[in-house]
């Protein structure tokens, strides 16, 4: 979606000042992400010309799985009063035997002259299993674990859909959950909207901190390539335990798909000739997640329930007072985990003392994990003399990862 309003800046500009051309040598190359690939595995070959072009031929591509292409990209800046301009068209390939093997030039045509691009040498090697089995193991993987295959779509087949994954099936109560919602598309994503979250009833829940642009990726699901966006990342803590379900997710997704009416050239496919929007309602499968209640055994009887792994420290500010000055306890817990829901430490202050309750802040952040830090500043205040002793206090929480 970054790419799309840049372009659309760059085309007004281009063409609103139409006497800076391109003071450029015209290049057009060939690159790929790899040139050794395991057999199984896809790579990427990029054509990138840096002019106005068109009639794009690819090279025989007739020794590989062409698993999505072309895709189309364009940069184009104004810097100093020059335009500079590049569109990339891409292929994802995967190799039908192992050899080495010569992709051949593509050509393009260029103010009426025939452009060819470089050829580049690749090797397919033995992977750790053949194209077809990893393909009917990722479709065994996908029938066995549904927390992998949480999704559904009402429109578009095949070609966009949303995902739930969550990172457990299985968790104790008030351990943490990753829940992760995607969307995947064989065209290009330009927008999304009307995003209905799931409620997640029966859980504690924080959204990650999101203060970045999601990032395009691609992903091979079932021999196909497609685009993926991560749009929302969750935080849960069970508050029960038992079977438990996350909602569907509900977003309609607009794609761009392309239309009857091809486009002339390159250019003509930048702003928008040859394809047009769809929308795509789509709504993921519900989630079950089941609910251990923690362990009975051994549990010490200050524990209040936090679950995670933390760490405990407590402070005072001065160990020498004068009789009804004020002295500060300050108690840190600090940690992975459900901080939010941990309550104050018990503690047995000396009756002589007069005590308040704690001011209690929080330093929480979200973004792989809910981390930081939780503190509870007692003020104290002795009204006699003497030499006292605050008896031990503990902190007991559950840690998942140990049991």
């Amino acid at each position: 979606m970054v790419i799309k309003r840049k372009i659309k800046l760059a085309i007004i500009l281009f063409f609103g000042m139409i006497l800076p051309v391109f003071f450029f040598a015209q290049s057009f190359t060939a690159t790929v992400n790899k040139k050794v690939i395991p057999m199984g595995e896809y790579f990427e070959i990029r054509f990138t010309i840096n002019a106005t072009a068109s009639n794009f031929q690819p090279p025989d591509l007739k020794d590989f799985n062409v698993y999505q292409g072309p895709n189309q990209s364009s940069n184009m800046s104004w810097v100093n009063g020059v335009v500079t301009q590049s569109i990339s068209l891409s292929y994802y390939l995967g190799g039908k035997k192992e050899g080495k093997f010569t992709i051949g030039p593509a050509s393009i045509v260029v103010s009426g002259k025939k452009l060819l691009s470089n050829a580049v040498a690749i090797e397919i090697v033995k992977g750790n299993a053949p194209a077809n089995q990893n393909q009917n193991q990722t479709q065994n993987q996908t029938n066995t674990n549904p927390q992998r295959n949480e999704y559904s779509n009402n429109s578009g087949g095949n070609d966009v859909f949303v995902k739930t994954l969550a990172s457990k099936q299985k968790c104790y109560l008030g351990e943490q959950i990753v829940v992760t919602h995607k969307i995947y598309a064989r065209n290009q994503i330009k927008t999304i909207q009307n995003l209905k979250l799931p409620s997640y009833t029966g859980f504690w829940n924080k959204e990650e901190d999101r203060n970045k642009q999601s990032q395009l990726e691609t992903e091979n699901v079932d021999g196909i390539m497609y685009y993926v966006v991560e749009f929302n990342k969750t935080f849960l803590f069970p508050q029960r335990t038992g079977e438990l379900e996350i909602d569907p997710v509900e977003i309609d997704v607009i794609t761009a798909v392309q239309s009857r009416n091809r486009p002339r050239n390159i250019i003509e496919q930048l702003i928008g000739g040859g394809y047009e929007d769809k929308v795509n309602k789509l709504k993921s499968k519900p989630v079950k997640i089941t609910v251990n209640a923690l362990p009975e055994a051994n549990k010490p009887a200050d524990f209040n329930g936090a679950v995670g792994s933390f760490n405990f420290k407590a402070e005072l500010d001065r160990d020498k007072v004068k009789e009804n000055d004020a002295i500060n306890l300050k108690i840190t817990i600090s940690g992975r985990g459900n901080i939010n829901l941990i309550d104050n430490p018990k503690i047995k202050f000396p009756s002589e003392f007069e005590t308040y309750d704690p001011k209690v802040n929080e330093n929480i952040s979200v973004n792989a994990a809910v981390s930081g830090s939780k503190t509870f500043e007692y003020l104290l205040i002795p009204r006699k003399r003497g030499q006292y002793t605050i008896k031990d206090f503990n902190f007991s929480y559950f840690d998942h990862e140990k049991n």
